[in-house]
């Protein structure tokens, strides 16, 4: 949890009835965003999109305190991202979220764990655009 460098950054409002935002200044790499309170945080993969967001007058760097802070108060887990899958190229299943969750628990997955998993893999949660 305290490996993230949280940047938070203003947000910009569209204007219409659905309360569409977007983070103020582009996000062009691979990053967790976050809406919360009338801010995005993003949590950058690259070390030098993070500095050039930081360069920004409206955004900070979060102490690690308050990184720690927006991760416990978030109503889902922030899911590693050295978190990878066996075939990136194939899509995430909701089988594959379950046996992570219950490996990192410590629960060895039984033939009928597997079975299961496989079964659940048919729910795409991520990736469903690269069939």
């Amino acid at each position: 949890m305290a490996d993230r460098v949280w940047i938070e950054m203003p947000v910009v409002r569209n204007g219409t009835p659905d309360g569409r935002v977007w983070p103020k200044y582009p996000v062009e790499t691979n990053a967790t965003l976050v809406h919360k309170d009338g801010k995005v945080y993003i949590d950058f993969e690259d070390e030098s999109a993070r500095e050039e967001a930081v360069k920004q007058p409206d955004c900070r760097r979060l102490t690690l305190a308050e990184g720690r802070v927006l991760e416990e108060s978030l109503p889902f887990p922030i899911i590693s991202r050295t978190v990878r899958y066996q075939n990136e190229n194939q899509p995430m299943g909701l089988g594959d979220v379950v046996a992570w969750v219950t490996n990192k628990l410590g629960i060895e997955e039984c033939r009928g764990c597997q079975r299961r998993h496989k079964w659940l893999n048919r729910v795409v949660v991520w990736g469903w655009w690269r069939k």
